[in-house]
C-alpha cells in the first residue's frame, strides 16, 4: 500500500470541499463528518439519521478500539448534515444506505470499503 500523507493546509481543505459539494453532497458530508470528527470511514458509515438529525452531539463506540466517543457538531457539520438530508430524501435508518437493502454503503466514489 502506498502512503498517505494528510492534508494540513487548510487552502487544500477548502478546496477539497468546494470539490465534494459540487461533485456529491454524500461524500462532502463523509469528508466533513470526518474532519470534524477524527471518526473512521467504518465508524462514520454507521451512523444513523437518529444519531444526527436535530442533534449537539454525537455519542458512539468506536469501533476499531471499542473505545467511547462523545463530541460536539460544528456548525459546519449540522449544515452539511442538513443538505444532504433535504437533498438525499433519507428519512431514517443508516445515513449512508445502501441502495441495496439496508446496510450501509461501503463504496464512495468508486471506492469501496470493507469491514
Amino acid at each position: 500500500m502506498e502512503l498517505v500523507k494528510p492534508i494540513k493546509s487548510k487552502k487544500q481543505i477548502d478546496a477539497l470541499k468546494k470539490y465534494l459539494r459540487g461533485q456529491n453532497i454524500r461524500d462532502y458530508l463523509l469528508f466533513v463528518l470526518g474532519i470534524n470528527s477524527g471518526l473512521r470511514i467504518s465508524d462514520l458509515l454507521t451512523l444513523t439519521v437518529e444519531d444526527v438529525q436535530g442533534q449537539e452531539r454525537i455519542s458512539l463506540r468506536e469501533k476499531k478500539t471499542g473505545k467511547a466517543k462523545d463530541f460536539p457538531l460544528s456548525d459546519t457539520c449540522k449544515k452539511a448534515i442538513l443538505d444532504y438530508l433535504k437533498t438525499s430524501g433519507v428519512k431514517n435508518g443508516f445515513l449512508f444506505a445502501s441502495r441495496k437493502g439496508h446496510k450501509p454503503n461501503y463504496s464512495c466514489s468508486g471506492i469501496s470499503y470493507t469491514q
